[in-house]
């Protein structure tokens, strides 16, 4: 986009959530709330001196990776007896049929998750990150049995989906829940969001009829939503109240794991601060699992223990956060670090370190491809 403008002397007006963007990126910034305009003015004034208390807490909120750690980390202490994985994914395959011209050889597979193995630990909560097309999501659905397997092993508290399939898709249903993107999409527009805590619910069975308005009210309380929203459909209310009660409908299953996928890529960068804090509050709480896929780093490192990095199917990289954030392995890791805009306006670019025409210039050795 720079690029174009530059050469073609175009205007660009660019709407993102993104300081970060903006700040390497835009001449002025303009702040909306409300539909009114709060502040406006060239950048480097409006991020050092800002003036109106909402542009202060969307600064304040802004997720940053922290300093380097030159020191070396700890080792973690070796449980006596350890626990058994909550979840453990061996050499999983997920290929598909894409569709191709009728006289050039019919459809061709794709492979878009590739000899995964990974092991989750009760309570651990990890993040999965990695470009758009690396496999996040659908090694996400692999996992809750929403997208079949083509090869590979997922086994879920003791339970082989591969073997055991609808032993293992009904204990699924039972104590795994999903939370998604688009907290509008996510839920039904002619529910109420008590209609909607109570339908699972009743589904699940754990609770006595009697007892679903409590445990309603209960639910609400635990996202931090006030009970009255009971009553209230999801196109009255905001989007990160929307995304409130998602995570209050994962937490009605009384699930083991969580599976929060970009769950916070569409909010303002003040509400994404709360849904994390939310997040953390209730693995503490409840010892919940939670795999959290996000393209934004920063919110990873900040709320994972653990980061696992993704690339074209595979996981290239993983470890404890501090240590891959710290001292990436991987070429690309380290480019996906040296990619996050900061909201420093000075700090160049990554297409200024590796090149502007071809955006996989980075280093990156290319990974072996299943047949």
């Amino acid at each position: 986009m720079i690029d174009i403008r530059d050469r073609r002397g175009l205007s660009i007006i660019l709407i993102t959530h993104d300081l970060g963007i903006v700040a390497q990126t835009c001449d002025r910034i303009a702040v909306l709330r409300g539909g009114k305009l709060l502040e406006e003015g060239p950048k480097r004034a409006i991020l050092a001196r800002p003036q109106h208390p909402y542009t202060i807490n969307l600064i304040n909120s802004h997720p940053s990776l922290p300093g380097a750690i030159s020191a070396p980390l700890p080792e973690l202490a070796e449980a006596s007896n350890p626990a058994r994985p909550l979840l453990e994914i061996d050499d999983l395959h997920v290929r598909f049929r894409a569709g191709g011209a009728l006289l050039r050889g019919g459809a061709k597979t794709v492979s878009a998750v590739a000899g995964v193995s990974l092991q989750i630990m009760p309570g651990e909560t990890v993040g999965i990150v990695g470009e758009s097309g690396s496999g996040k999501s659908t090694l996400a659905r692999a996992v809750l049995g929403l997208t079949p397997l083509s090869s590979g092993h997922v086994t879920f508290d003791g339970v082989d989906l591969a073997l055991q399939k609808s032993a293992g898709l009904g204990k699924l249903r039972r104590e795994t829940a999903m939370v998604f993107q688009d907290p509008y999409n996510a839920l039904n527009p002619r529910l109420t969001i008590g209609q909607m805590l109570a339908e699972v619910l009743k589904v699940q069975g754990k609770v006595a009829r009697a007892d679903i308005p409590a445990r309603i009210g209960e639910l609400l309380d635990l996202v931090g939503l006030e009970r009255e929203f009971a009553g209230r459909k999801p196109r009255s209310m905001s989007g990160g109240q929307c995304q409130r009660a998602g995570i209050a409908r994962a937490l009605a299953v009384d699930p083991k794991l969580i599976i929060a996928d970009e769950c916070v890529a569409a909010l303002d960068v003040t509400i994404q601060a709360q849904i994390i804090e939310l997040f953390r509050e209730l693995t503490a709480k409840m010892n919940l699992t939670l795999i959290f896929i996000a393209h934004d780093l920063a919110i990873v490192r900040n709320l994972c223990e653990r980061v696992v990095v993704m690339y074209r199917g595979e996981i290239v990289e993983e470890g404890r956060s501090e240590e891959v954030f710290a001292r990436p392995k991987h070429p690309y890791t380290a480019a996906l670090i040296a990619a996050i805009p900061d909201i420093d306006p000075d700090k160049r670019l990554l297409q200024d370190a590796v090149g502007k025409d071809d955006p996989h210039s980075m280093p990156i050795q290319p990974i072996k491809r299943m047949p």
